[in-house]
């Protein structure tokens, strides 16, 4: 997978700019599925990937920050 994590960091602040910060599990899985469509990502694989770097990108950018607690 060749994303890197500021397009897959970015995928999260669009999904928030629309339906908000509170519920950190749903707006992950909206930005997972926006990633999957928008980059042809269709194996299991892929999208576990990406949902493990998301995860991974939350506890860097938005806990870690103190913000973003739902």
């Amino acid at each position: 997978m060749k994303l890197t994590n500021d397009t897959i960091w970015r995928a999260v602040q669009d999904q928030a700019a629309l339906f908000g910060w509170g519920d950190r599990e749903a707006l992950i899985a909206k930005a997972v599925n926006r990633l999957c469509k928008r980059h042809h990502l269709k194996t299991d694989g892929e999208r576990e990937e990406l949902r493990g770097r998301l995860d991974m990108l939350w506890i860097d950018r938005a806990d870690a920050a103190g913000a973003f607690h739902g």
